[in-house]
């Protein structure tokens, strides 16, 4: 109905005089030459469209269709066609039409619109004006397509720098591990550079809050063995004591960590590891991709921090918990 306004308010402007109403047949005169009937034609026949894909996208989420799917679709479609052009169709929203144009229109109004109509530049003005209106739309999907990776950029950056607010003013840092995740167990260094022998990839987990101060997880592996960790509060409320048991990391207990904010937690701690003691440091730090975020949690020689994993000695373990943005 756009083209129907744009073009009316683009000739006269109305006024609030109390007139003579314009007759039905020059109400209808408007519609034809406004060609109101076939613009909403071709927006029903875009909306079937837009249904047809939008189906598709739900019933598919991002896959290609199966044949059952396709057959859903067609059907879900040809009935909401069916509904939308039976509670739209022409004759039906005619006299709604005409009711309009005669409550904003008085008939010496309309009778010069139309009379504007009949002139030569007139009769080209309602396709003009369509294409004025197309024109325009094209362009505002243009440079909002253009302006998209800059809108995804922001919307990412703003939603770090909220959740990293969050992380610096919650009351209780450890809300920010509670709930279910998805785990991923890696093994670096030793020759080991992979998934785990654990065999936890991308496996549901929950990781549970006690009214103590404490959250933990205990994820049962593949080969027989389990993932648990556990951190726990302190009494003076400034540093955690954080566990890890696995088959195959280092394995700590109360290891003292200190919660640095955006950063999560970190600390350091000497330990005997095989045969003598060394620095080990330990992490539980926020991590972050386009569609999901979550924490990474890591125990590893201190001195081998930095290096590059394929390169470590000690076999240390990497596990992530992540969930959808």
């Amino acid at each position: 109905m756009k083209p129907l306004l744009f073009a009316l308010c683009a000739v006269f402007v109305t006024t609030s005089a109390i007139a003579t109403p314009p007759s039905v047949e020059n109400a209808e005169r408007m519609l034809i030459v406004l060609q109101t009937e076939k613009h909403h034609q071709e927006r029903l026949a875009a909306l079937d469209t837009l249904n047809r894909r939008g189906f598709a996208e739900r019933f598919g989420r991002g896959m290609p269709l199966t044949a059952d799917q396709r057959e859903e679709v067609e059907t879900v479609v040809a009935t909401v066609s069916q509904i939308v052009s039976t509670e739209l169709a022409w004759v039906r929203i005619k006299p709604d039409l005409i009711r309009i144009i005669q409550e904003t229109f008085d008939d010496e109004e309309l009778s010069s619109i139309l009379s504007v109509y009949a002139t030569s530049g007139g009769k080209v003005l309602p396709q003009k004006l369509l294409g004025v209106e197309e024109r325009f739309a094209k362009l505002m999907l243009d440079r909002m397509n253009a302006a998209e990776p800059m809108i995804q950029a922001g919307i990412e950056r703003a939603l770090r720098e909220l959740r990293r607010s969050q992380l610096d003013t919650t009351s209780d840092p450890l809300d920010h591990l509670k709930g279910d995740w998805v785990i991923t167990t890696f093994l670096f260094g030793g020759g080991h550079s992979g998934i785990s022998a654990c065999g936890l990839v991308h496996q549901p987990a929950s990781i549970v809050s006690h009214s103590n101060g404490m959250v933990e997880v205990s994820a049962a592996c593949k080969d027989g063995g389990q993932y648990f960790f556990k951190l726990v509060r302190s009494n003076d409320h400034q540093t955690y004591l954080f566990t890890v048991n696995n088959k195959e990391g280092i394995n700590v207990g109360d290891f003292p960590l200190n919660y640095c904010g955006s950063k999560g937690w970190m600390g350091s701690v000497q330990q005997v590891v095989g045969d003598k003691e060394i620095s080990l440091s330990a992490s539980i730090t926020p991590i972050e991709g386009k569609t999901w975020y979550g924490w990474r949690i890591v125990v590893r020689p201190t001195a081998e921090a930095g290096v590059d994993s394929n390169k470590t000695k000690t076999p240390y373990l990497m596990v992530d918990f992540i969930r959808r943005k």
